[in-house]
């Protein structure tokens, strides 16, 4: 059919939306890839779940690896709420249509209106599998967000303190403020870990009456040895306090989240929360020292060891970049027992390999780092290799190591590069 203009007109028919037979079989299929996984080895399984701790490691997890890694991490990642929103959204990028699926149903869980909106663009996605959670999961959660009463006042319960003898609690209000900024850090100490809570009063009036709690923390690695809640009696305008919990190391590899909660008695007398966020907690080469090696004890104990590889693109030239990578092994507690650089033509290649072994459970371990890239470009192409006795070495090592070294080419870390 034509206008008058000549244009052409092209009929089409309305789009077909996924049926239930559709979103059926997409659900059946995801569940085969999951019995796939679970069909395995109850040790491999075990292994491959406690590599999955924290969220640091469910969202390295969720990039890198195989298909069934891939999967197990991004369901995994649904437990940690929308603190995991960032990395589901990644995830969708995916060139595999099950992680895309998987990641798209994990979404829906989340449960907010900005999840809704991302779900809503792969409605349109090219795999029909994917196309047909998406809009499953659109019509589910839509459906459950129109359905949620407006939220009421949020309240705790605490002990009554008018009456020591009455253990009842006691319902009252709970109001957050802005105006008491806090601030978070760690000191990453020989055998310990300092957990730091600076709470700025930036109010006109005094707070008293405040309360600094550590709710929680890597328990798996780390011992609290002072107190788990200290109460400062005042602060007053424009001042502020530091709280310090000291926690003892017991193992090597330490991730985790320190979770904290802050509360003070405004000039009216009600108590108010002070918002304060999760410090992410990573440290392990300084529970490492270094093993004296030799090529031979590596390939020897290469064959008995935990492995974990993954790679990432660095924007910087192959060449400053090893050069800070030889530095940064070194300044990781590595004997580096191989250090080799091959040029041909314009291409650039570096691998450095160090060794070392743990202070606790003296298990040792193997980094190898490879970059390269072209000589005149700020582009490099790195792999990290890691071998362990102990496979929760392994990720935790993998994932500080890359963080140094985005630390590295940022220019938050200086290294001395002239000497290995």
């Amino acid at each position: 059919m034509e206008t008058a203009r000549g244009a052409n007109i092209v009929s089409r028919e309305p789009e077909r939306l996924p049926s239930v037979t559709d979103v059926t079989r997409t659900v059946k299929k995801l569940g085969k890839s999951l019995a796939k996984i679970f069909k395995g080895s109850s040790e491999k399984l075990e292994n491959d779940l406690r590599l999955l701790q924290s969220i640091q490691a469910c969202k390295d997890a969720s990039l890198t690896g195989n298909e069934d890694k891939r999967l197990l991490a991004v369901c995994r990642l649904c437990e940690f709420g929308e603190n995991a929103q960032e990395s589901l959204e990644l995830t969708l990028l995916d060139d595999s249509e099950v992680i895309r699926a998987a990641s798209v149903g994990m979404l829906m869980f989340l449960h907010n209106t900005e999840c809704l909106e991302i779900i809503k663009k792969h409605k349109g996605d090219s795999s029909p599998k994917v196309k047909a959670v998406a809009n499953y999961a659109f019509e589910w959660l839509k459906t459950q967000l129109d359905a949620v009463p407006e939220p009421m006042p949020s309240k705790v319960k605490v002990l009554g303190t008018s009456d020591p003898n009455k253990s009842d609690a006691v319902e009252v209000p709970l109001k957050s403020s802005d105006d008491v900024p806090v601030k978070t850090d760690y000191t990453d100490m020989n055998g310990a870990i300092e957990f730091s809570v600076i709470v700025i009063n930036g109010m006109s009036e005094e707070i008293r009456d405040i309360e600094v709690q550590i709710l929680a923390y890597p328990g798996d690695s780390l011992n609290l040895t002072s107190r788990s809640k200290e109460i400062i009696e005042r602060i007053g305008p424009g001042g502020s306090e530091e709280v310090v919990f000291k926690l003892e190391k017991t193992s090597e590899a330490i991730e985790g989240e320190f979770i904290s909660s802050v509360t003070f008695v405004d000039q009216s007398g009600e108590r108010i929360a002070a918002k304060t966020g999760n410090r992410l907690i990573r440290s392990f080469y300084a529970q490492i020292e270094p093993l004296e090696s030799s090529s031979e004890d590596y390939h020897d104990l290469k064959s008995k060891m935990k492995h974990w590889s993954r790679e990432h693109v660095v924007p910087e030239d192959p060449e400053t970049l090893f050069d800070q990578v030889k530095a940064l092994m070194k300044n990781k507690n590595l004997f580096i027992l191989n250090s080799e650089i091959s040029k041909r033509d314009s291409m650039y290649m570096g691998v450095i390999t160090g060794m070392g072994k743990g202070k606790y459970v003296d298990a040792r371990i193997a980094v190898t780092l490879t970059v390269l890239g072209r000589s005149n470009e700020n582009l490099s192409k790195m792999r990290i290799d890691v071998i362990s006795e102990e496979s929760t070495f392994v990720n935790t090592a993998a994932s500080e190591i890359y963080t140094s070294i985005q630390d590295v080419v940022g220019g938050d870390i200086l290294l001395e590069t002239d000497k290995l």
